[in-house]
């Protein structure tokens, strides 16, 4: 868990985290997260960029593109 996550209560009590993400250094960073109480919700991450980014390293797996699309959809 994140330390700045643990060390602020008042984001500690409005968020819940949904999911984390690990780099390739194993610094653990939030990736998702969505309110306890609101209809809030915040990625800290972009689905899209497995279907239209070529210049890194990014991985066009399929499960990838399809969650990404799914993902957007929810929003169209």
């Amino acid at each position: 868990m994140p330390s700045y996550y643990e060390n602020h209560s008042a984001l500690n009590e409005f968020f819940k985290i949904v999911a984390l993400v690990q780099d390739s250094k194993g610094v653990i960073s939030i990736a998702a997260v969505e309110a306890k109480q609101y209809p809030i919700f915040s990625f800290g991450f972009h689905p899209e960029k497995p279907i239209f980014e070529f210049k890194t390293k990014s991985e066009h797996k399929y499960e990838s593109i399809q969650f990404g699309r799914n993902l957007v959809n929810q929003f169209v």
